[in-house]
């Protein structure tokens, strides 16, 4: 069965915390948290952010990073969404406004391979982080680094739902785009403020995985 397409953030949403916050907190200049401050009061996009931020934080060895990715943790149940997802033959993206550095590291020290993901590209080298945007619109509403509407508009089959998964500020657009939305954390938050003027589809709130694969399961079944 292949009816249903699903895009899902990675920090936050895959991972228990975000990785790049909590990277910048421990390896940075403390001055990382006024360019946050203005991407949070819309006076930059992501992009932006990202690329000043990284600026910030000092020459980082190789073993010190990596031992900062093996500290990071998914989700207990998001193999288990793995299996479910391979058993129906459905069409899984990654999109994220993080890097691919992180990401490709932290799901192969967890034993995961072969998905499809969309994100910022980061270069290591010589103990400095290089920031490149390849899907970055100049027609982007907020300004990210990763538009994942435009994503999702490019990659998705017309003829199936789109499930979209999500938890934070860089899902606030995307999400609107969904027939189903599985929202936790602040895009939660935000999807229930404005219940009102913008129209969710079927809005589902989640702690984790587990309630996903639930919802999931139920929904393959009666298809």
């Amino acid at each position: 069965m292949d009816n249903i397409q699903i895009f899902c953030d990675f920090d936050g949403t895959i991972t228990k915390k975000d990785t790049l916050n909590n990277f910048l907190r421990l390896y940075a200049d403390e001055k990382w948290l006024e360019i946050e401050a203005q991407w949070e009061n819309g006076e930059i996009g992501s992009r932006e952010c990202l690329t000043e931020q990284m600026k910030f934080v000092p020459d980082m060895t190789e073993e010190k990073l990596e031992k900062f990715l093996s500290s990071i943790e998914i989700d207990e149940y998001f193999r288990e969404f793995l299996d479910l997802i391979k058993e129906y033959n459905i069409d899984f993206y990654i999109v994220s406004d993080g890097f691919d550095y992180f990401i490709n590291k932290v799901l192969e020290k967890n034993g995961i391979s072969g998905l499809k993901i969309f994100s910022n590209r980061l270069i290591f080298s010589d103990g400095k982080f290089i920031t490149e945007f390849p899907y970055n619109e100049t027609d982007c509403s907020i300004s990210a680094g990763v538009c994942k509407c435009n994503i999702i508009k490019k990659y998705s089959n017309v003829t199936k739902p789109i499930f979209y998964i999500g938890d934070g500020v860089s899902d606030f657009c995307a999400s609107k785009t969904a027939d189903f939305l599985f929202a936790k954390g602040r895009l939660l938050e935000y999807c229930k403020k404005n219940k009102d003027t913008d129209k969710y589809h079927n809005l589902i709130g989640f702690c984790d995985f587990s309630d996903i694969i639930c919802y999931l399961k139920e929904y393959l079944r009666k298809k």
